[in-house]
């Protein structure tokens, strides 16, 4: 078996995964960076280019046999 990576890309900042997604990036920014991630945001979404990406994780394993 083999796996990849998965992402769910979102195309609307006004999604709930979305939101999930800026939380986690403007915690992390001083107040300026948040500024101008605010207008980069702004800019994207009316030039219609706006998206982001989360990573998923996954599990994979095999089901074991009773023994009775």
């Amino acid at each position: 078996m083999q796996i990849f990576p998965q992402f769910a890309a979102f195309n609307r900042p006004d999604t709930a995964q979305a939101q999930f997604a800026h939380s986690a990036i403007v915690s992390s920014l001083n107040p300026q960076e948040t500024q101008e991630w605010h207008a980069a945001v702004a800019q994207a979404v009316a030039d219609r280019t706006y998206f982001i990406v989360q990573p998923f994780h996954c599990a994979l394993g095999t089901k074991l046999k009773s023994v009775r």
